[in-house]
């Protein structure tokens, strides 16, 4: 990838980390959609963050989604279901979560805590969806981060 800031949070071939997309509302009322990655499998590190135009975890296989880094995020969000956002910049709502390791070939595995799997590539401003599948296990599972409800 020509563009060192387009990484994933992790290297190739480590250990799954947790993971969730989150829904911001934002006071206008528009909506998008936060990848919000840990750097480790406990998750106690700020969150790597890439904010997307449309909701990742439902795109079909080829699609490419608008999708630009952001500022890193408070762990607390992966424990979250629904919070305010600091400074009144909104809601943030849980839609999913999951683990994600990375390839070899820098391709993100995605193993949903629902069920199925994504393979995912960053380009450009853009999250591509390689592939969606039923698949059951990408590999380890280090454990979903506890869920608690409210605001952070």
């Amino acid at each position: 990838m020509d563009n060192p800031a387009l990484a994933w949070p992790v290297s190739p071939g480590l250990r799954p980390v947790p993971m969730v997309v989150l829904a911001h509302t934002l006071p206008s009322g528009s909506v998008h959609w936060d990848v919000l990655v840990a750097r480790d499998s406990g998750g106690g590190s700020p969150l790597w963050s890439l904010r997307c135009e449309r909701r990742p975890d439902g795109a079909a296989a080829g699609d490419r989604i608008a999708a630009i880094r952001r500022p890193d995020h408070h762990p607390r969000w992966l424990r979250v279901d629904v919070g305010e956002v600091s400074g009144g910049r909104g809601i943030a709502r849980r839609v999913a979560a999951g683990t994600l390791r990375v390839t070899a070939g820098g391709v993100a595995e995605v193993q949903w805590a629902a069920g199925g799997c994504d393979r995912w590539q960053r380009g450009p401003r853009s999250l591509i969806i390689l592939d969606r599948g039923p698949r059951t296990s990408l590999g380890d599972d280090p454990g979903l981060p506890h869920r608690t409800p409210g605001p952070p």
